[in-house]
């Protein structure tokens, strides 16, 4: 039965990231790091309907340098809010900053993630169920305040 469980659960998280899509631009950061993201629409969205959002999709390289995820991108002449982080599958990182603009690490979004140092912030208030599932972190540091609710079966 057990073995059963963890083979839907896995079957559950490949589709997860199949159904996530693919990012639509690549925007460098001051460091030179890329990042990719994903223009969000309808019920992706986490803002105002009027606010044009993006959620960072796709995988980042960078096991040296400090990674920090701006609040806004510009790409085509539109400033977009960085509002989610939907998967940075298979990335390499030394640290992951979070704009306070993303409220929630999402299911699976750090599946294969080979990181050094992940400190979560205060402005993160939910870590979805398996949200560092398969993950390859060295040291996780969880907020003292503001971190809400911790999803049932939550696995690191």
């Amino acid at each position: 039965m057990k073995k059963l469980l963890s083979t839907l659960l896995l079957l559950v998280v490949v589709l997860q990231l199949h159904a996530q899509g693919t990012a639509d631009f690549t925007v460098n950061t001051a460091e030179g790091v890329a990042i990719p993201y994903k223009i969000l629409t309808g019920t992706e969205k986490r803002l105002d309907a009027s606010v044009n959002e993006v959620g960072v999709l796709g995988q980042i390289n960078s096991p040296t340098t400090d990674v920090i995820i701006p609040s806004t991108v510009t790409y085509g002449g539109v400033t977009y809010t960085v509002s989610r982080l939907i998967n940075i599958k298979d990335s390499q990182l030394k640290s992951l900053t979070f704009p306070p603009t993303i409220h929630s690490l999402e299911s699976s979004s750090f599946y294969d993630v080979i990181l050094t140092e992940l400190h979560i912030p205060a402005t993160i208030t939910v870590l979805e169920y398996s949200a560092l599932y398969h993950a390859n972190i060295k040291n996780v540091w969880l907020p003292t305040t503001g971190l809400k609710r911790i999803e049932h079966g939550y696995t690191i």
